[in-house]
Parts: structure tokens; C-alpha cells; sequence
């Protein structure tokens, strides 16, 4: 009898455990994949395409994916102008945060 309660608590334990963990991982998903890339801190490089020649913004958010940690300051990106994929150099073309405020207002 007492052997049967202590399995019951320790099934019914782990139960409550197990439900905490999926909430926690499910409010960090959360976190991460869908609030963060929507209002969390954008960097704005100002990307010129080698071919048309043509200005873009390219908004990214630093070390948000396992991309940028493989590719490093290099991004593949169609143009969208010409629509040509090439190797841009996000890093080296990011503005400030003036720059970026100036070009806000400008448009």
C-alpha cells in the first residue's frame, strides 16, 4: 500500500515537471523565433548590388541565426532589384544609428 502511494507521487511528479519544462520551452520559442525578429534590437546595412549598381536596406539582427554564426559578415542575398544573388558584406555596411534615423526621416 504504501509502496503504490510513493509510485503514484513520483509518477504524478514527474508529470508536473515534464508540463513546467513545455511551457518554459514553448515561452521561449516563443521569445526567440517570434518576438525577437519582430521588435528586437535590427541592425540596417545600407548594400550596394555589383551588378545594377542600385542601393538597398538589408534589416538583420546580429547572431540571431546559425546562418550568420557559419557565414560570419557574409550574407547571400537577392537583389531586389535585378533579383541576382550575390555575397554581400553585411558588417562593414551597417549604419549607425544616426544614419539610420536620417534615412527614416528622409523617406
Amino acid at each position: 500500500m504504501l509502496i503504490s502511494k510513493l509510485v503514484l507521487k513520483a509518477k504524478y511528479s514527474m508529470v508536473d515537471i515534464l508540463l513546467v519544462y513545455v511551457v518554459i520551452t514553448a515561452a521561449v520559442f516563443v521569445v526567440v523565433f517570434m518576438l525577437l525578429p519582430r521588435y528586437g534590437p535590427h541592425t540596417i546595412s545600407r548594400l550596394t548590388c555589383p551588378r545594377c549598381k542600385k542601393k538597398f536596406n538589408y534589416h538583420w539582427v546580429p547572431g540571431a541565426s546559425f546562418i550568420s554564426l557559419y557565414r560570419g559578415r557574409n550574407r547571400r542575398l537577392k537583389c531586389p532589384y535585378c533579383h541576382i544573388v550575390s555575397t554581400f558584406d553585411v558588417v562593414s555596411t551597417k549604419l549607425t544609428t544616426e544614419q539610420a534615423r536620417l534615412l527614416k526621416a528622409k523617406a
